[in-house]
């Protein structure tokens, strides 16, 4: 299951736009399995809570399987891969905030969201969907504002849809708690979690 470990509260990663009109895959690599059993309450047995929202930011040596959108553009097809028990989730898009030169970003606006979905136990289920995405800079504030792939879990007790590696090596997660949605803003930082890969992967399309 998912081990804790503080991290801060920040997505630290910006990917610029990528040359080129074709999608282009961002997010987890669903070849491994999804062996993670804990979910959004047994993370938190101290408060009742009724739903959460995570994402990969990636490793201190790679950027490769974060959820960071690579630019403006579109979503055009999310997949999720599940283990034995599955529940209702949503695929979100929440954003984050990081002035320039610094590392840390504060995160995060609730944007937009799937319709809810049931995946199918021990399988990847592919939704194709049309979701904004964007990536801006302010030239007078000398903030970037971008957005993140996040999938968020309906109910509390379905498992989180993570590869775990048991050692806290490897890409770094994060959850908020509730679940962010459209229209929201939480940046009370996440839960922060190495070693743990959330299992979502989408096409994304830059805006010609």
């Amino acid at each position: 299951m998912l081990v804790r470990r503080i991290a801060p509260a920040a997505l630290a990663v910006f990917a610029l736009a990528a040359a080129g009109a074709e999608a282009r895959p961002i997010g987890a690599s669903l070849a491994r399995p999804a062996n993670n059993t804990a979910t959004c309450q047994s993370l938190i047995p101290f408060q009742r809570v009724p739903s959460c929202s995570w994402t990969t930011s990636g490793s201190a040596s790679s950027t490769r399987e974060s959820m960071v959108v690579p630019g403006t553009g579109r979503i055009t097809r999310v997949s999720v891969r599940v283990g034995p028990r599955t529940g209702p989730m949503r695929v979100s898009i929440l954003r984050a905030l990081r002035r320039e030169n610094q590392g840390e970003a504060a995160c995060c606006i609730g944007r937009r969201q799937t319709r809810i979905f049931t995946p199918r136990p021990n399988r990847v289920t592919t939704l194709r969907v049309d979701l904004p995405v964007s990536v801006t800079f302010n030239r007078r504030s000398r903030i970037y504002a971008y957005d993140n792939l996040f999938l968020t879990m309906v109910d509390a007790s379905t498992p989180i849809p993570a590869h775990v590696t048991g050692t806290g090596e490897g890409n770094c997660s994060g959850g908020w708690f509730p679940a962010v949605r459209p229209g929201q803003e939480n940046f009370t930082g996440p839960y922060g979690v190495c070693g743990a890969t959330i299992l979502l992967r989408a096409e994304w399309v830059r805006r010609r």
